[in-house]
């Protein structure tokens, strides 16, 4: 499954990406990390809070802690460590202060050297503004290319992309696609969603 890209200057810069067969079983591997899924914006919530707390719990109970251990790690260019850190910084939680700018910076750092699940994470706080200017070509390439290289986390970004952004027939499809490849690839909350859309 891959994505292919055509450009179309609207107002928000409206991207027509087609989620389309033919992957990459070449992707590089990931790291080890848990990856803590932003939480759909179905109702407005915005996608990089913990409102319920349950990241915070996750992450507690896993035993990630904000402090000298994993920021230790983190300076030692141990790419877990870096990952975690990042979301920690995204989402405020396991003791870490809320600094999206960090958050941003370290993705980028992780992404630069192929972590997929960083570039999901970089291209989204691209398309929505978190943490850096928003620019929708940067995002839309980043997770783009995250996407191809068979990146659920990506798939799920871009579903959420088509849905909210230009709500029309033909972009359902797009983002339907898009959760089915998601969902292939064990995210599950594109399941979650493609049961509200099918209703």
């Amino acid at each position: 499954m891959s994505f292919t890209k055509s450009f179309a200057p609207l107002f928000i810069a409206l991207s027509l990406v087609a989620c389309s067969t033919g992957g990459d079983s070449s992707a590089p591997a990931t790291t080890t990390a848990v990856v803590v899924q932003p939480v759909d914006s179905l109702n407005a919530t915005p996608l990089l809070s913990d409102a319920d707390g349950r990241m915070d719990s996750l992450f507690r109970a896993k035993g990630y802690v904000f402090g000298d251990a994993i920021l230790d790690a983190a300076r030692d260019g141990n790419p877990d460590a870096q990952f975690l850190l990042a979301q920690m910084y995204s989402y405020g939680i396991a003791g870490a202060t809320p600094d999206r700018r960090k958050a941003f910076k370290l993705y980028v750092a992780l992404a630069d050297n192929g972590l997929n699940d960083a570039k999901a994470m970089a291209g989204y706080m691209y398309l929505y503004g978190y943490g850096v200017d928003q620019d929708v070509t940067k995002g839309l390439d980043m997770v783009t290319e995250a996407a191809n290289n068979g990146n659920g986390l990506a798939y799920l970004f871009m579903g959420n992309f088509y849905r909210q952004a230009d709500p029309s027939p033909k972009n359902i499809a797009l983002a339907k696609t898009c959760y089915y490849e998601a969902q292939k690839l064990g995210v599950a909350e594109a399941a979650e969603i493609l049961k509200s859309i099918e209703k």
